[in-house]
């Protein structure tokens, strides 16, 4: 919770540059942080991002992206559905953005790691929420849940081989969400089989495991029927009031309901409605 005086999580970490010609214009390389394929490729400066690439990465049985925004350009070699090897040139540190006004000596590159929240659940949030015109598809940076890019090196420092699934089991689980068994396996859920946890009979309901910050870290069955179309509960006290901050819990009367942020999450993920 770094921004807006620290009530607005920044997701993700921003990379200063190090080489800059006369005048000040940024010099430094953007190469790919492991192997993956390219998932969207932002050549224009639109948005809040600006110039930005997206790819996407599987590991045992977890999916996840990695972001490079605000690039002063993209490599034009580079095309929606390459495959790149670690280390490959997307393009140059830049600062590019429509939203957001950076200082020719604010040059820096937004790096994510994260999970991708929905498929056609996203297109029709987007849809209900401002209506057509979505230029980067699932890509968006609303259908993005970052992570602690700093904890995801730092957990892979050795460098001998990525551990994804391991990773994700490292994360402190704030709390969890119990609702409707769907009728159809979350995108997600499907993208990151090491996360699904479903049976096929006799389930009564779903429940969810989210960080603090929104990022979902198990499906999983339950054979309890919910109180609430929505049910939160094992809230950890510790990260509570972060997550709160963050949108993703509101207190009410004898615990806590999904915030704005987690209800939007929700109906990505699962393609519905919630009250």
């Amino acid at each position: 919770m770094v921004r807006n005086g620290g009530t607005r999580f920044h997701e993700g970490v921003d990379v200063k540059s190090v080489r800059k010609m006369d005048g000040g214009v940024p010099m430094d390389v953007v190469r790919a942080v492991c192997a993956g394929t390219v998932a969207h490729v932002s050549p224009l400066n639109n948005g809040s991002y600006g110039r930005y690439v997206v790819l996407i990465h599987e590991n045992g049985g977890v999916q996840l992206y990695t972001l490079y925004a605000h690039l002063l350009a993209v490599s034009p070699s580079l095309k929606e559905g390459d495959r790149v090897p670690a280390g490959a040139v997307l393009g140059m540190l830049g600062r590019t953005s429509t939203t957001v006004r950076i200082e020719k000596n604010a040059a820096h590159l937004h790096f994510e790691v994260g999970m991708m929240l929905g498929e056609k659940g996203f297109e029709n949030w987007y849809r209900r929420r401002y209506g057509p015109g979505n230029l980067h598809g699932v890509c968006n940076g609303f259908n993005l849940a970052g992570a602690d890019p700093l904890d995801f090196f730092a957990f892979h420092f050795d460098g001998k081989e990525l551990r994804f699934r391991e990773w994700i089991a490292s994360q402190k689980k704030a709390f969890s969400v119990r609702l409707p068994m769907p009728e159809e396996t979350p995108s997600l859920a499907a993208r990151s089989p090491a996360l699904k946890r479903f049976g096929k009979n006799g389930v009564k309901s779903c429940v969810v495991d989210f960080t603090w910050f929104g990022m979902p870290l198990a499906f999983r069955n339950s054979d309890v029927v919910g109180n609430a179309d929505v049910e939160v509960f094992d809230v950890d006290a510790a990260s509570v009031g972060l997550a709160e901050k963050r949108g993703i819990l509101s207190a009410v009367e004898g615990g806590h309901v999904p915030g704005s942020t987690l209800k939007n999450y929700l109906e990505i993920i699962f393609d519905r409605r919630f009250p």
